[in-house]
């Protein structure tokens, strides 16, 4: 039987995963190479420590004839920490009363969290597009009050303070569609100028950062265009100038810094955002970008992640340097091109617009607007409604809410085909559904400004 023992002690000297012996009292009395090798033992002395507390579990109430299994963190060498599988049972051998056989499960354990956080962004994803459509139709309504109260106000005093009012609902605007930009991969792109945006997004963020914080802008006399849209940039610089100033102990410089590049042949913006904070340790460094990682006790571990989806989702780069006491620095480097996405003076024309939207405010906002340019306007609040309208007049054009409470879009787009073969079809949503994006003439995200819906109808129109 002894023989048997060393025999079996030799086999376990050799295993490929940690195997530690214990006896009656729960001291380590054996242990094989791979645990010396792991745990930094040495063959010359056994270790001090009881097997409970090595592996955190109460061994003591192992029946006989019964195994264990369970998990805890334990320290490896080089002054790591790994998570092992145990699996503990009593044996019958000279001087060991049970043994424990451990599995490294640290890089199962890391898939299971990430496989954990995508879970957690797809249902933020649904969540956030849910509550970007309820957004858009509330500032929507807003919009159409105050565009009928500017338009008749525009001499009275109270005129640029509704104005202001104005550019804070269209920043809200900006920040549902770029919720939406999260959730969906990008369908058209647009070009932006830089020194607008750095410009906007600063004189918003002046006044959440301290006095003692300074700001500093260097920024290019003549004006660089980047190929991705207005809302995505201005979350980029929004969320790093944020950061910026949490990184920060109430004083300090924050610096921004935009300018044309060329690199390889070609021309590239690159944008900048440094601080004078506390900077970084390469460990944390290394996960900045991970979602919900924050270091911050009140943080989401949303923003950075934001910043480096939405740069890359439009063909850039982001690097970062950091130094522990000496500040930390964003550098992004995005598309170049030419010229800004211009929105051109749309022109009237005399068309007949079936208007189909359930939210009462907006079907009043597209009635008053749409009539105003000299169109006739055929109002349909739900999907019964419009049907009636087509069975007794005819149109051009139909504008559809995608999502409407007695009929889907797709079968409202499946209807006007039938009956109005030749109609054109723009289809309004807060998120359009990229599938039924080919069964229509143009598309429109809400919230729209009364420009940005005549032109988009007059852009379809002329659509060869």
């Amino acid at each position: 039987m002894i023989d048997a023992n060393k025999e079996i002690l030799k086999i376990l000297d050799i295993a490929p995963v940690p195997v530690i012996g214990w006896d009656v009292k729960g001291s380590i009395v054996y242990y094989n190479l791979r645990a010396a090798s792991d745990f930094g033992w040495n063959y010359t002395y056994l270790p001090e420590v009881k097997i409970n507390d090595l592996l955190n579990v109460d061994l003591d109430i192992l029946p006989p004839g019964e195994a264990i299994i369970h998990s805890s963190k334990v320290k490896t060498l080089p002054g790591g920490e790994r998570i092992f599988e145990w699996t503990s049972f009593f044996v019958n051998m000279e001087h060991i009363s049970g043994l424990t056989i451990g599995k490294d499960i640290t890089e199962v354990r890391i898939m299971q969290k990430r496989m954990e956080d995508l879970e957690k962004l797809a249902s933020t994803g649904m969540l956030v597009t849910q509550i970007s459509h309820e957004i858009n139709n509330i500032v929507m309504g807003v919009m159409a009050s105050f565009q009928s109260i500017i338009e008749k106000v525009k001499t009275d005093e109270l005129y640029e303070e509704i104005s202001e009012v104005k550019k804070t609902l269209e920043r809200m605007v900006s920040l549902a569609r770029t919720l939406i930009l999260f959730t969906r991969k990008p369908r058209n792109r647009a070009s932006v100028e830089i020194t607008k945006i750095v410009y906007d997004v600063t004189n918003f963020v002046k006044h959440l950062i301290p006095t003692n914080v300074k700001l500093a802008l260097e920024l290019p006399e003549n004006k660089i265009f980047a190929d991705i849209p207005e809302e995505a940039l201005y979350q980029i610089l929004l969320n790093l100038l944020i950061n910026a100033r949490d990184a920060m102990n109430g004083y300090g410089m924050i610096r921004v810094v935009a300018k044309k590049e060329e690199t390889g042949g070609k021309h590239i913006v690159r944008l900048e955002v440094s601080d004078s904070g506390e900077g970084m340790e390469e460990e944390i460094m290394k996960r900045i970008f991970e979602p919900f990682f924050t270091t911050k006790l009140d943080g989401t571990g949303i923003g950075l992640f934001t910043v480096h989806e939405l740069v890359t989702m439009f063909g850039g780069k982001i690097k970062v340097k950091s130094k522990k006491g000496k500040g930390t620095s964003f550098r992004i480097y995005l598309p170049y091109t030419r010229e800004e996405t211009r929105m051109a003076e749309p022109t009237t024309s005399s068309l007949s617009i079936l208007f189909i939207e359930d939210e009462e405010s907006i079907l009043k906002l597209g009635e008053r607007i749409l009539e105003k340019k000299g169109y006739r306007v055929l109002p349909a609040e739900n999907g019964k409604k419009a049907m009636e309208i087509m069975k007794n007049f005819k149109f051009n054009v139909a504008v559809i809410d995608q999502t409407l409470p007695d009929i889907s879009g797709r079968k409202l787009i499946e209807l006007i085909r039938s009956k109005y073969p030749g109609s054109k079809i723009l289809l309004s949503s807060g998120d359009v559904d990229p599938t039924l994006v080919t069964s229509v003439d143009a598309t429109l995200q809400k919230p729209y400004t009364p420009a940005e819906l005549i032109l988009s109808i007059e852009k379809m129109i002329d659509r060869k």
